[in-house]
């Protein structure tokens, strides 16, 4: 036949432990160990913060507590939510802060970056404007220096449309930036035009110099090359900075040209260069230009592609036609006078002037095409930061929103989560107070952990089983007088009171049927040879309590507990539990003499009567029983004796049972003792098993009505 674990536990026997070998207490949580001394004081009102369950799910300790307490709180109060809320939000806002000031930081890097490639484009747009400036302004010089030569017309008529085209140039400048000269000339576009038109009107080929000429158009192309200078210098675009480069050395090698151009036709004309001077001037006019269009070719790819098809366009290597003219010229000292050929050399340079004009124009083109670009790459830079600047402030309080919309469910949840917990909480208490009023604690515990529970031997324990005196008759007098609920409340009353005693004498509640109350010590945790004496003191307190007067029936009866086999307000012992209180000394016992008991003939019994460190408590002699409350039909038992009964758990241990048998129907008589060393078959223990036992006996046991 196979037994329950709890049966198990406290009927099977395991010889190796030691009788003296205590069981360690079990560390539970907080909440567990809220509910645990809770549990053990007898009362059952107890209730389960939210920190306790917050306690429970983070069992932190000492400085990590205090860390986690800071994110943690209590989330379940108003206030709880705001901080819970304001944490939440330092989470979610920091990163949307920063992605914020990162959009604005773009959002302002773009609309810088617009801002100087527009201030680049502006400067490059003014250099074009000063390059097609300076193109009219050395078409002017050139077309004065033709009519200051024999090759020119005799009338200015001719001059007069290069004079508006200049003018016309002059006007179309965006800016004058130069305003601090140490002339007055260059103050502002007035004063410019009226030192150029006063030139103009003085130009007269009897009496004026033609190298003074070309110096007066000198010296002013010079100052505007050094404005477009400073208009590029203010650009900072890397992406440009080479074209730019290009672009202005493409402008010096005009100017370059067009006094070697000037130059050359007064040396074919002239039939020479006057002086050394003028021609180390042209040389270095031609040196000059040659670096210059050097470095330009190196700074943009596009300039001598450009320059080889305008100097072949017509057919003819305008290249290698002008440099035969160079090399007659640096080589010759002097030559015949031909107007021809200085015509001929002033219609090539022209040309060459023309081609370089192309370059010119076509860099500029690029140049603007760059920056169109890198100014639409930029606005929709731009735009995308502004996007993203709006999307970020819009996202601020959608997150707020959100954020306090999740806080609020949670709290629900959590409050909702509390309450359940509580309830399952309280409900687990009664499962665990149903459980421990079944099996001992540590037994409990070890079956809620789904521990192996393993088989112990007691050597010796104590129990205890008392009763109250005329139970049956009291309950059949009042039960037409009073309802029968004020005997349960009485029962219940008395019952706890016992309860809160239990801990202070480390003893254990088996269980209570009816009026009966059985109590064990020595078990399940041993206690060596002290398990009688917890008995006994126990049964002295329970004893004083009762006395006390505080506990009646209704109608004003005086309740009065039979403790052992006594009818009276005595406990009587068996003659093995005398010889162990003997040992502490402090116990005053008294021999009542032999005693016939079922089944073991007869034998010495003990009255307790108190402590000797106690005097107050110490008890008269107790009167033989009532007649009367003696079951009829049960001759030479005790109430409540201890019978043995042959039972084997599946026949594995062939250990013998002790039952508790009673012929009172509502109520268990039964009488304390104490197991034999030598006889281990009579070791009490405080478990009854309904399997194997004869129905008649288990009825007549009062057990199968329950309490």
């Amino acid at each position: 036949m196979q037994q329950s674990p709890q049966h198990q536990a406290a009927s099977t026997m395991e010889k190796d432990q030691p009788e003296d070998e205590a069981v360690p207490p079990e560390h539970d949580n907080p909440v567990t160990s809220s509910f645990m001394s809770h549990m053990r004081q007898g009362s059952i009102a107890f209730s389960l913060k939210s920190q306790d369950i917050i306690d429970a799910m983070h069992p932190e300790t000492g400085t990590s507590k205090v860390i986690w307490g800071i994110c943690r709180g209590e989330p379940l109060t108003d206030t709880g939510k705001r901080i819970q809320l304001l944490k939440i939000l330092s989470l979610t806002l920091l990163p949307i802060l920063g992605l914020w000031a990162f959009t604005v930081y773009s959002l302002s890097y773009s609309i810088q970056g617009k801002s100087d490639i527009e201030q680049t484009q502006y400067a490059v747009k003014f250099s074009v404007e000063i390059g097609r400036f300076l193109d009219r302004i050395q078409r002017e010089r050139d077309m004065s220096v033709l009519y200051l030569s024999i090759l020119g017309p005799e009338t200015k008529t001719f001059l007069m449309n290069e004079y508006l085209l200049t003018d016309r140039a002059v006007q179309e400048l965006s800016d004058w930036p130069v305003n601090d000269d140490f002339s007055n000339i260059f103050q502002s576009k007035k004063a410019f035009k009226k030192y150029l038109q006063d030139h103009r009107n003085q130009l007269d080929p009897n009496n004026y110099d033609i190298y003074v000429e070309m110096d007066f158009y000198s010296f002013l192309i010079e100052r505007f090359i050094e404005w477009m200078y400073g208009a590029i210098k203010e650009s900072n675009m890397a992406s440009i900075w080479k074209i730019l480069v290009a672009y202005q050395k493409i402008v010096t090698v005009m100017e370059h040209i067009g006094i070697e151009r000037s130059l050359g036709t007064v040396f074919y004309v002239e039939g020479g260069f006057p002086t050394q001077s003028i021609y180390e001037r042209y040389n270095m006019r031609v040196t000059n230009f040659k670096a210059n269009y050097r470095s330009a070719v190196l700074y943009s790819q596009i300039v001598d592609p450009i320059f080889q098809e305008g100097v072949t366009s017509t057919g003819t290597n305008l290249t290698a036609v002008i440099q035969s003219f160079r090399h007659e010229m640096q080589n010759t000292r002097s030559t015949h006078a031909s107007i021809t050929r200085g015509q001929y050399w002033f219609d090539n340079m022209t040309l060459y002037l023309d081609t370089l004009l192309i370059i010119q124009q076509d860099l500029a083109n690029l140049i603007n095409e760059e920056l169109q670009n890198i100014i639409d790459i930029e606005e929709n830079n731009l735009v995308i930061s502004s996007c993203f600047l709006v999307i970020v402030f819009l996202m601020c309080p959608l997150v707020i929103y959100t954020v306090e919309a999740l806080t609020s469910d949670i709290q629900k949840y959590a409050i909702a989560l509390v309450d359940k917990t509580k309830e399952l909480s309280k409900e687990g208490r009664k499962t665990d107070s149903l459980l421990y009023q079944m099996v001992p604690r540590s037994v409990a515990e070890k079956l809620k952990m789904k521990k192996d529970v393993d088989a112990e031997y007691f050597k010796s324990v104590t129990i205890l089983l008392s009763e109250i005196m005329g139970f049956n008759k009291i309950c059949y007098k009042m039960c037409t007088d009073y309802p029968a609920n004020d005997i349960l409340i009485l029962l219940n009353k008395i019952f706890t009171a016992i309860d809160g005693h239990l801990e202070n004498h480390d003893v254990y509640k088996v269980e209570t049927i009816n009026d009966c109350y059985m109590v064990a010590s020595g078990l399940p945790i041993r206690r060596g040879n002290r398990h009688s004496a917890d008995i006994a003191n126990f049964a002295l307190t329970v004893t004083k309590m009762i006395r006390s007067g505080e506990f009646r029936f209704p109608g004003d009866v005086k309740v009065r507990l039979r403790i052992g086999i006594n009818t009276a307000d005595c406990i009587h012992i068996s003659n093995t539990t005398y010889a162990s209180l003997k040992k502490h000394a402090v116990f005053i016992m008294k021999e009542r003499g032999k005693v016939q008991i079922k089944s073991k003939g007869k034998m010495t019994t003990y009255w307790l009567l108190g402590r000797a460190d106690c005097p107050d408590n110490i008890m008269q002699m107790c009167d033989t029983p009532e007649e009367e409350e003696t079951p009829v039909g049960v001759q030479g038992e005790l109430p409540g004796e201890i019978q043995p009964y042959a039972f084997c758990a599946g026949g594995e241990l062939g250990v013998e049972q002790l039952i508790v048998k009673s012929q009172v129907p509502l109520g268990v008589r039964a009488r304390s003792c104490r197991g034999s060393v030598d006889k281990p078959n009579y070791a009490v223990i405080p478990y009854f098993h309904t399997q194997g036992t004869p129905m008649s006996d288990f009825r007549r046991s009062g057990l199968d009505k329950g309490y």
